[in-house]
Parts: structure tokens; C-alpha cells; sequence
């Protein structure tokens, strides 16, 4: 499946001419440079000078300068992130995701703050730092590599994905978290007897319950890494481009390259889906009628977080087991 839109550059036709505040704005937050913002309005069919930009940024009253945020509140904003799936990325993640939320502040003081808040992580990750190979693609779409993580089979989870070998930009990403953390919770709940992987319904209310978040944070990690910055230093012979991914694909001309994007006939796309067995349901539609009689009749709310989906799912356990 492909991500969803999270930028204009994924589906230029549907974003009109007459949008272009709405197209700096969005390209803008995204932490794009006056330079790469301009290249991307000419994929929408806009061409305006430097200054014409600059005059739109201040009328949307949009600036790059960091705010000042008290250091206890960006102390607590950091752990939140840290509460969550931000306590396994490094700090120009929750960097990149600070900035996404629109909490604009220097780097090197999020890198400080992560080494107080969390110095255990920091050095777990030093720890695990990879020696990558030399690679070479001819431009975007010329071929991509696609790859599961299988750790997460027993509870019912498959992730799957493919990268664009020029770009590294992930064109797609399903499911479930890439991460030692997650195939640690799920094994704590079938070691605890809270999770049956040979019964059925175990099966289904797990992925009813915890579908929705893994996917949602498996779209931020593929969104994040496409508009991250590529260090040459992680390539071996330190020649690797330097470019955000987003920018390299949809961007080929800039790297005098071209997209080796082949066309298809739509009607060929809609038959390969009509036919695939490749995307079943999550779960079965006798248990979702079950489930959400469950949370409407006792008022359950959909789960936001791992937390709140853990609580869903006990509950609903709860409720088959008085029906056994």
C-alpha cells in the first residue's frame, strides 16, 4: 500500500495553481529551503521569483527562527516523546519531530537535552552503528528494494517495504514497528497469558486493538526519514549524497538524473487488485461488529496510544470470556 499524503509533491494534480499559500505553507513546514520550495512549486506548474516567496512567507507570517521555549516545558515535551516510539530514535529524530509539530528549536539543544533525559539510549545507539557498503543507483524508480521483518509473525504482525535504491526515499511501509522494543511487549502479553497466538480471537482483538497504532507510527517513521538529511559521512567512502530523500526522488533533475518511472494502465492497476490476495482485512467482521458493540455499549474509546490500546484490548477479552 502506498503511504499517505503527507506532502503536495505525492499527488501534484490534485493541488491547484490558486493554492500556492497553502503550497509554500505546507513545503515551508516541512523544513524546505527557499531554493528546494521554489523547485517544488514548478512541479505544481508555479514559477515565481525569490522574493515573491519571501513577501508570501511573511504574509503567512512564517519564519525559521527558532522560539524561545521555556527549558522545562522542552524538557517535558521531550519526554513525551520519549514515552513513546521516540525513545528508540537518536535526537535529530525528535528533532525532525519537534519541528513537524511546530516546536522550532535548535538541534544541538535537543541533542543536549536527549543526553540528560535519556544518556542510557544515547549509548545504546552509539553501540549499534553500522559500516554501510558503497552503492550506486542510475535515479529514482531505476530500482527498488523491498524486505519484511518477520519477529513479529508469532502476534499476527507482518511489516513490509520497499526503498528506492537512488533516493533511499521509502515508498512504502506497512504495519509494524521495525524495533526490539515492540517484539518485547507482544511477547510480555503472551508470556503473561494475556495472549493466545493459536486462538483466533485472541488473533483478532489483537490486531483490532493495535493495528491502528503500529501503522500510524510506522507512516511518521517512513515521513520522517523521506525529509531527513542524508549524511555523506554514513556511506563508506563518504561519496553518498547529502540530500533529503523526498528531494532526490522527486527532484531528479537537480542531480542530473532522470525518474526511471515506467507508466501503467490504470484499468491493469485496478484488475491486480481486484485479483491479489496480497492485502487481506485486518481482522474478521464478525468480531469488529463485536467489538464495537463492546466499546459502545460500555463507552470504550478508540485507542490513541500503545497505553490506551492495551487497556481496549483487556477489556475486550474480558467481554469473550463471559461469552465462553
Amino acid at each position: 500500500m502506498p503511504l499517505p499524503v503527507y506532502s503536495p509533491c505525492m499527488n501534484v494534480n490534485s493541488v491547484l495553481q490558486d493554492d500556492q499559500l497553502e503550497l509554500i505553507s505546507s513545503y515551508f513546514k516541512q523544513g524546505y529551503s527557499n531554493l528546494k520550495i521554489l523547485e517544488f512549486l514548478k512541479l505544481h506548474g508555479i514559477t515565481i521569483s525569490i522574493s515573491t516567496l519571501k513577501r508570501r512567507l511573511r504574509t503567512l507570517g512564517l519564519s525559521r527562527r527558532p522560539m524561545n521555549i521555556p527549558l522545562d516545558e522542552l524538557k517535558r515535551i521531550i519526554e513525551r516523546e520519549l514515552g513513546g516510539s521516540g525513545c528508540f530514535v537518536g535526537y535529530r529524530r525528535i528533532w525532525a519531530r519537534l519541528r513537524k509539530k511546530g516546536y522550532l528549536v535548535k538541534r544541538i539543544t535537543v541533542m543536549k537535552l536527549l543526553r540528560e533525559l535519556d544518556p542510557e539510549g544515547v549509548e545504546s545507539r552509539k553501540k549499534k552503528r553500522l559500516l554501510r557498503r558503497i552503492y550506486h543507483a542510475k535515479g529514482p524508480n531505476f530500482i527498488w528494494h523491498i524486505d519484511g521483518y518477520d519477529k513479529l509473525k508469532p502476534y499476527r504482525f507482518c511489516v513490509y517495504g520497499a526503498i528506492d535504491g537512488f533516493s533511499r526515499r521509502l515508498n512504502w511501509l506497512e504495519l509494524g514497528m521495525v524495533l526490539v522494543g515492540g517484539l518485547i511487549f507482544f511477547k510480555d502479553l503472551r508470556d503473561l497469558g494475556l495472549f493466545i497466538d493459536s486462538d483466533p480471537v485472541h488473533v483478532d482483538c489483537i490486531r483490532f486493538c493495535f493495528m491502528p497504532i503500529l501503522r500510524n507510527e510506522l507512516y511518521q517513521v517512513a515521513e520522517l526519514w523521506n525529509q531527513h538529511r542524508i549524511s555523506s559521512s554514513k556511506f563508506a567512502n563518504g561519496s553518498g549524497p547529502r540530500r533529503r530523500p523526498d528531494w532526490m526522488f522527486f527532484l531528479p533533475h537537480l542531480y542530473s538524473t532522470d525518474d526511471y518511472k515506467t507508466d501503467v494502465d490504470e484499468d491493469d492497476v485496478q484488475e491486480f487488485y481486484d485479483h491479489s490476495t496480497m492485502c487481506p482485512p485486518d481482522y474478521s467482521d464478525d468480531f469488529k461488529e463485536f467489538a464495537l458493540t463492546v466499546m459502545n455499549e460500555y463507552h470504550l474509546p478508540e485507542p490513541h496510544d500503545v497505553s490506551s490500546a492495551l487497556d481496549l484490548y483487556i477489556e475486550l477479552l474480558k467481554e469473550v470470556e463471559t461469552l465462553t
